[in-house]
């Protein structure tokens, strides 16, 4: 199931109501001050073994750009390196975008 991994927790169960086997959702944050620029999942372009994506500077310059990715979760990608805080990125119909801009 994506997203769900294993996990084993030692928790303090002095009540007994924890029993062996039993299963549990839970959550678990994961706090850092890294921040990273993150995009919806569908926005990336896979080619050539790489990521892309489309940024969009006005009307008539659309940029190709490859990007390294950092992790993926829920439908969002954070972006290691290739694309900057506040850039728009196409998110509609980029495939065919990428593809006219690359022919």
């Amino acid at each position: 199931m994506p997203g769900y991994s294993n996990a084993r927790l030692v928790l303090d169960n002095k009540h007994m109501k924890l029993k062996p086997g039993m299963i549990a959702d839970m959550l678990i944050l994961n706090k850092s001050d890294d921040h990273r620029v993150a995009i919806p999942t569908d926005c990336l372009v896979f080619f050539n073994g790489k990521n892309h994506v489309l940024v969009y500077k006005d009307d008539c310059h659309i940029e190709t750009r490859e990007v390294e990715i950092h992790a993926e979760n829920n439908g969002l990608t954070y972006i290691e390196s290739g694309l900057e805080e506040n850039e728009q990125v196409i998110s509609k119909n980029q495939l065919l975008i990428f593809e006219a801009l690359n022919n």
